[in-house]
């Protein structure tokens, strides 16, 4: 029986830092059962006119950690690689919001009248750069 506390206390303290993970990116607005909509898009990025970043991903239920994810912003559309691909029409983007973790690393999420993308965090170890690039650009951010 004592074998069985060691895991048994650890397997109960990582569900309870998923937990209040969960809790904390859901209070910011994320929305874990929201799927974005589903695009093939045949979007060019040129480089003299875009931006790319590698990082993570949470789309739904799904994480891709850093460095897994690609992503690519030019000023009409921002596209997500990895385990979850998702196009994102600037068109439908009020903001782009600044997103926290408990985990080093912060991210960004992509606020719509409908609520599309409330189940989108791009993760980046390098907020400043990508909201500048966001910025520049012509995107609106919200880093409040």
């Amino acid at each position: 029986m004592s074998s069985l506390v060691a895991p048994v206390l650890f397997l109960g303290g990582f569900g309870a830092l998923l937990w209040w993970m969960q809790t904390r990116l859901v209070r910011q607005g994320y929305r874990p059962g929201r799927l974005p909509p589903t695009r093939t898009i045949r979007h060019p990025f040129h480089p003299e006119s875009s931006a790319r970043f590698r990082g993570g991903s949470r789309v739904g239920r799904l994480n891709a950690t850093v460095p897994f994810v690609a992503l690519s912003i030019d000023r009409e559309w921002a596209h997500l690689s990895g385990l979850a691909p998702v196009w994102i029409d600037r068109r439908e983007v009020q903001a782009a919001r600044a997103i926290t973790s408990a985990l080093p690393g912060d991210g960004l999420r992509f606020v719509t009248d409908d609520g599309a993308l409330d189940g989108v965090i791009f993760w980046t170890f390098d907020a400043p750069a990508v909201t500048e690039a966001f910025v520049r650009l012509g995107w609106p951010v919200d880093t409040g």
